[in-house]
């Protein structure tokens, strides 16, 4: 064997090893679940562990899409949440009977967090501020991969801009509504996950959203950034 054809067989081989770990790295090993109340200007989100992940801890698929009605506490965590004449339910790995959301422990919660900026506003730029503060409240790792899906969202643009002066505060504190939520497979769990460079407010926002959930205070609750569905 000539050196030449040594050296490009060893350039293959290098290739496909590579390749090989790439698509390791690939497998989804997070969950995503968002959706945003445009009614009363909360983004509802939960991350969770994938359910097939290797090395996974999760017990519960936290996997779920369709419209909710959800309540929430004076933290901003979700207490409850209902469609189609009952609770959400979730299969647990293990293949038992399904368990309704406000049993499943630390797993598959979500949590709301206001997207008003601190002038009034309501836009693209705000929701995406809003959801960068509340995960880093939270400390979730990789959490600049995970606002690449709010980012990507229409969420906040067209008829859903809200400007200065025109949100009317309510006279009740508001503590229920209704949702679209939708769940997505990530790599954001990885070790390496990239992003935590992207957590900058965008400036379309006119300043920062409150970000923070409903009533959080300083430090992070047990709870936050466990959701998911």
């Amino acid at each position: 064997m000539n050196k030449r054809l040594a050296a490009t067989i060893g350039v293959i081989g290098a290739l496909f090893t590579s390749s090989i770990a790439l698509a390791a790295s690939s497998e989804p090993n997070s969950l995503l679940t968002e959706g945003y109340d445009s009614d009363n200007l909360k983004l509802v989100w939960g991350v969770a562990d994938h359910p097939e992940a290797e090395g996974t801890t999760a017990t519960l698929d936290c996997r779920i899409e369709g419209t909710f009605t959800y309540e929430f506490d004076d933290t901003g965590k979700v207490v409850t949440l209902a469609g189609g004449g009952g609770p959400a339910m979730y299969q647990p790995v293990d293949g038992t009977s399904p368990v309704a959301y406000g049993e499943t422990g630390e797993e598959c919660i979500l949590t709301v967090t206001d997207v008003v900026g601190p002038n009034g506003q309501v836009n693209h730029g705000t929701i995406v501020s809003s959801f960068v503060h509340a995960l880093k409240e939270a400390g979730l790792r990789g959490a600049g991969c995970y606002v690449r899906f709010i980012a990507g969202s229409s969420y906040g643009k067209g008829d859903q801009q809200v400007q200065v002066g025109e949100v009317i505060p309510p006279t009740e504190p508001v503590t229920t509504g209704e949702v679209t939520l939708a769940t997505h497979e990530t790599t954001c769990g990885n070790k390496h996950a990239d992003g935590d460079e992207e957590l900058t407010s965008s400036s379309n926002g006119n300043g920062n959203g409150r970000g923070k959930p409903q009533g959080a205070g300083h430090g992070r609750p047990p709870w936050a950034g466990q959701g998911g569905g």
